[in-house]
């Protein structure tokens, strides 16, 4: 009977040390879950805010590529128009020059310094002169145009990087919302707290 006494006794005492021991032990899991909870919260915060940020630099940079696109289209019509402005200058040169020439082919008392030869002078100068300015403006806008289709290129390489970005953190942020994650365990919540 007094190993018997001594067996309930023994057997009392684990009983309650093992209590103690399975309330600490919930005890830790619950703050542990509370902490692992507030991690999930912060991280799928930080995670839409990223999305947040990406989406508004994806659509500056898509309005920054209409503003250069137009910006090409514009540019592309000025030297369409310097080309059609320097073609139509080149047949008044051609006519003034000739005229020009007809005039000091002539000989003795008819060759003469006159106010009709001082204009078509004056006139094949200041054509010459036209056109080169509009070959120099057609040649810095074919530099204007290539700087903006180098811009155009990189922006686009720019949205799709966005792009990317943006479906990844969707995709991550979709996966994270089936939280509690579910294993063979069981669910991260379905820990037992209580017998």
């Amino acid at each position: 009977m007094r190993y018997t006494q001594e067996n309930l006794i023994r057997s009392q005492n684990q009983r309650s040390a093992s209590e103690n021991l399975r309330e600490k032990i919930d005890s830790a899991l619950r703050c542990i879950i509370g902490s692992v909870h507030g991690q999930f919260v912060t991280v799928n915060n930080a995670l839409q805010t990223r999305i947040n940020e990406v989406t508004n630099a994806r659509d500056n940079l898509r309005l920054s590529l209409r503003k250069v696109t137009q910006e090409l289209y514009e540019v592309e019509n000025l030297i369409g128009a310097l080309k059609k402005t320097t073609d139509d200058k080149i047949q008044p040169l051609k006519v003034a020059q000739t005229r020009l020439k007809e005039r000091t082919r002539r000989i003795n008392v008819e060759i003469c310094y006159d106010q009709p030869m001082k204009t078509l002078q004056t006139e094949v100068l200041e054509l010459r002169k036209t056109i080169e300015e509009l070959k120099n403006n057609r040649r810095n806008a074919n530099i204007t145009l290539a700087r903006l289709q180098k811009s155009r290129t990189s922006l686009e390489q720019e949205i799709e990087t966005k792009e990317n970005s943006l479906s990844i953190d969707q995709r991550c942020l979709s996966m994270r919302k089936s939280f509690p994650i579910k294993d063979k365990y069981g669910s991260l919540y379905a820990i037992p707290v209580s017998y």
